[in-house]
Formats: structure tokens, sequence, C-alpha cells
């Protein structure tokens, strides 16, 4: 079978950008947890 290295490429793409909104998420969540200034972010 072959792969569609478009489609792979869009895949790869779209969980990076997950993993990037997640690493954020995790980065507001401990700056919240850890009472640091918010509008310092």
């Amino acid at each position: 079978m072959a792969v569609d290295s478009n489609k792979c490429e869009e895949y790869i793409k779209r969980e990076i950008e997950l993993l990037e909104l997640n690493t954020n998420l995790l980065k507001a969540i401990y700056k919240l947890l850890s009472g640091e200034d918010f509008s310092k972010a």
C-alpha cells in the first residue's frame, strides 16, 4: 500500500500543532497553580 506523502505531512503538521497547544495549555495551568502574575504571560 502506497502512503500518500501529502496526507502524511498534513497529519504530522496537525499533530505538532496539537502538541504545541497542549504545551501552552500546560504552561498556563502551571502558571496559575504556581501563582505567577498571569498578565506577564
